[in-house]
């Protein structure tokens, strides 16, 4: 059966082509064996460091078709381009926890978007990729946590801003969400909690472009006192070294 954002749904009855070629789709995430073949051969896992202190694994180049997927799934919020998506995260994610051993931390906190902008989109990429990893991680017989702690108070967005603009756009844009800041104490399912400087933290986001999101919220987060960050995207259009 096929695995969507919804789990079950009428994708699971009815048979679509290929979203790339339109040929018959043969696998659960609406591509053909041949797509996901050319899919992977794009797959490029690099380490960036946008600082000194930042470092940034992604996966794809920020190019054709990659771009063309995310941009269907954020602006037209097409689920099916989100099936796609989820499924080349956790295959990606996977690559290089086992094959190129690169190390993960337990909690993994998505970007959010500012509440204007989820009227409009609903289906954040960033929170998809989160559960999505820490579905993998549990499977992998390891602990994980999604960590829904921050909320974003500026809704400019940072699509067609330059350079300059997207870091003056983002900085100080995030805070910890009510209650988070007031103890720093993050509780899971009423039972477990951690405080959050001795938290181990990936920042999932969809796409490297200039790093402004991601070092506004490192930023935010080394306040608290919290060292141990990485972040993880699906695609960036920074060269990096290849892992």
């Amino acid at each position: 059966m096929r695995k969507t954002i919804f789990n079950k749904s009428i994708f699971d009855i009815i048979p679509f082509q290929c979203i790339i070629c339109s040929e018959k789709a043969s696998v659960g995430v609406d591509l053909c064996e041949n797509c996901v073949s050319s899919l992977f051969a794009l797959l490029r896992p690099k380490r960036i460091l946008i600082d000194k202190s930042n470092e940034v694994f992604s996966f794809f180049a920020y190019e054709y078709p990659i771009s063309s997927i995310l941009h269907d799934f954020k602006f037209n919020q097409n689920i099916r381009m989100g099936n796609v998506l989820q499924f080349l995260w956790r295959e990606s994610l996977k690559k290089i926890i086992l094959e190129h051993d690169v190390k993960v931390h337990p909690f993994f906190l998505f970007v959010p978007n500012h509440y204007l902008n989820e009227l409009k989109r609903p289906l954040n990429t960033s929170y998809i990729f989160a559960k999505e990893s820490v579905s993998l991680i549990n499977k992998l017989n390891r602990q994980a946590y999604i960590l829904e702690i921050l909320v974003r108070n500026n809704f400019i967005e940072q699509v067609n801003l330059n350079r300059k603009a997207r870091y003056e756009n983002i900085s100080n844009s995030y805070q910890f969400k009510f209650g988070v800041d007031k103890d720093k104490t993050v509780v899971f399912n009423n039972s477990q909690s951690f405080a959050l400087r001795s938290m181990e933290i990936n920042i999932i986001d969809d796409v490297l472009t200039t790093g402004a999101t991601i070092q506004a919220i490192t930023k935010l987060l080394r306040k608290e006192k919290i060292n141990s960050i990485k972040s993880f995207v699906l695609a960036s259009n920074h060269r990096g070294f290849n892992i």
